[in-house]
């Protein structure tokens, strides 16, 4: 199986480890901090390590000798004993490491669920600002055709009135015989060198008076 972690820093420990009586398990470095100055309480759960084998420190990859001689004359029920409580204790520090995975796990989550509702929220209010300005933009687009419109149709009215009103005054200037007279006497002195006497505008010479 794998390599327990300590229960403080949460690293995998290969080598000198320390070990409680309380079931806890601490890498040399977190351990010689705790227990270095005789210190008699359990880091994790502040449990009383007063015995002398209560925190002790030992080697998780032993030497194959010290393998063939630690359980060596001991009868197979105390063998068995030591087996099992090393196997319970290797079991709880498996769940244990498990459930605080599955802890951090969950506050993770909850942390992501908190950010992504926030998040979600700053969203909502700025999609609803800018549907409020598209609408109040959409209204005021509406606001300036309709004036247009309203120009447009004041310009052609304007235009109409002017063509009535040029084709009225040219039509008064056509019919008026004073204006007629001027047009040929100012045609015949040469104050409008640009219009010639034609032969319908030609006039006649008068007759020496009686």
């Amino acid at each position: 199986m794998g390599d327990l972690c300590c229960n403080k820093c949460r690293n995998k420990v290969k080598g000198f480890a320390w070990v409680t009586s309380c079931s806890h398990f601490f890498c040399d470095d977190d351990g010689q901090q705790a227990f270095k100055e005789g210190l008699s309480t359990c880091p994790v759960c502040n449990t009383e390590l007063s015995q002398k084998f209560d925190a002790i420190r030992m080697n998780t990859n032993p030497q194959e000798s010290y393998r063939s001689m630690v359980l060596a004359g001991l009868s197979p029920d105390i063998v068995l004993e030591v087996a099992t409580r090393a196997i319970s204790f290797f079991t709880f520090q498996v769940s244990f490491e498990l459930a605080f995975q599955e802890h951090k796990s969950a506050k993770g989550v909850a942390k992501m669920d908190q950010a992504y509702q926030a998040l979600f929220a700053q969203s909502q209010t700025e999609i609803e600002k800018v549907n409020a300005q598209n609408r109040e933009l959409r209204e005021q687009y509406a606001k300036l055709q309709g004036e247009l419109h309203n120009v447009q149709e004041q310009l052609g009215d304007r235009t109409r009135q002017y063509h009535r009103l040029q084709v009225s005054s040219l039509s008064q200037l056509r019919c008026s015989p004073h204006l007629n007279h001027c047009r040929r006497c100012m045609i015949r002195c040469g104050a409008l060198p640009w219009a010639r006497i034609t032969p319908k505008t030609q006039i006649p010479a008068r007759s020496p008076s009686r």
